[in-house]
């Protein structure tokens, strides 16, 4: 019982805080695409500046996706 709700506290502590880094990437990407829409505007050469720089996206930070699959046999 009590091996429940420390699971389902853990639960809830993960979805709350993936949702805190979700809301931060997502500004975090809102103000990337701003500033190199700003930039692409504003530099001479823009659009092939932008894509010289060949900017990958990385996905999400890896704390994002963590499970707890390795707690589930404990």
């Amino acid at each position: 019982m009590a091996a429940g709700r420390a699971k389902d506290a853990l639960d809830d502590q993960l979805k709350a805080t993936q949702a805190r880094g979700i809301a931060i990437n997502s500004y975090f990407e809102q103000r990337k695409a701003n500033y190199l829409n700003g930039l692409a505007h504003r530099h001479h050469r823009g659009p092939e500046m932008l894509r010289a720089l060949a900017l990958t996206d990385p996905g999400l930070p890896q704390w994002l996706t963590w499970n707890t699959e390795g707690l589930e046999g404990a």
